[in-house]
């Protein structure tokens, strides 16, 4: 037994919940969710998913006009974790309401998503063409 499949199952055992959505990061181990729903972890890379997002800053609030500089990949981390949360809320919702709220947020964040690979790979294609012109 791999050193994931015997963590899930000790965490299973203290009753956690192993849901249906895997590692954004790309582990493929499925994401577990604490008893009192405060966790959200993978067994794979051991990153907690909820602490992640809870301990970086707030945002900034600037002048209007004033820009903040906040790298795509911070973002799409924690758009992935917010997405991950969503779905083991829709999992265990039975209210109509929550159930078609909790869908229109995680529309709102897989666009967000979209957008943020369309800026990254658009940064990508003009460092490649500037290192091309250099060369």
């Amino acid at each position: 037994m791999n050193d994931s499949s015997q963590k899930i199952g000790d965490f299973l055992l203290k009753g956690w919940t192993m849901l249906g959505d895997n590692c954004p990061q790309g582990c493929n181990v499925p994401l577990m969710r604490s008893r009192d729903k405060k966790a959200l972890v993978c067994l794979g890379c051991d990153t907690d998913f909820l602490a992640e997002a809870a301990s970086k800053p707030a945002p900034l609030t600037t002048k209007q006009g004033e820009g903040v500089s906040v790298s795509s990949s911070d973002l799409t981390m924690v758009v992935d974790s917010k997405i991950a949360w969503i779905a083991s809320e829709i999992a265990r919702t039975s209210s109509i309401a929550e159930l078609s709220s909790l869908v229109d947020l995680a529309s709102k964040l897989i666009a967000l998503k979209n957008s943020l690979y369309s800026v990254s790979e658009r940064s990508a294609y003009s460092t490649c063409q500037i290192r091309k012109d250099i060369s």
